[in-house]
């Protein structure tokens, strides 16, 4: 049994050793309680990439596969504001971008672009979040 006894400690010790000394790859980064860097960046590349589309909470937690209910909370504290919020944000950036940059598309056709359910939606909510319309985006200074 000595022998058995002494085998056993020997390679508990070489575990030991050989986890607190070998170089392993660094834990994957997270904020406490939120996303890992990694899901973060399949968030944003998911969001950007069907802003256009009708974004649920439960598509985006499938995405990740979470429930919706975890994916909101984890969503919340990483990004500091609900994942409804995070996607008009986006929706609103892209066609105030466009609005500048693509002058020959219509009105209507960037609010479905990125998104809006119609043109009046569109502009009623870009006036409530930028103080101007969108032709006047289009137009003017900002």
């Amino acid at each position: 049994n000595g022998t058995l006894f002494a085998e056993g400690l020997s390679m508990m010790i070489v575990g030991r050793l050989h986890h607190h000394y070998v170089c392993t790859p660094p834990p994957e980064t997270t904020t406490k309680g939120g996303f890992s860097s990694a899901q973060q960046n399949t968030v944003r590349e998911f969001i950007d990439t069907y802003l256009g589309a009708d974004l649920r909470l439960e598509t985006m937690a499938a995405e990740l596969g979470m429930s919706p209910f975890h994916f909101l909370r984890l969503f919340r504290h990483t990004f500091g504001i609900p994942p409804h919020r995070y996607v008009l944000q986006m929706r609103l950036a892209r066609a105030a971008a466009l609005l500048r940059n693509e002058r020959e598309r219509t009105i209507a056709d960037i609010a479905l672009t990125t998104g809006f359910a119609s043109q009046a939606h569109f502009t009623s909510t870009f006036k409530r979040h930028t103080g101007q319309t969108p032709a006047s985006w289009r137009n003017g200074s900002h």
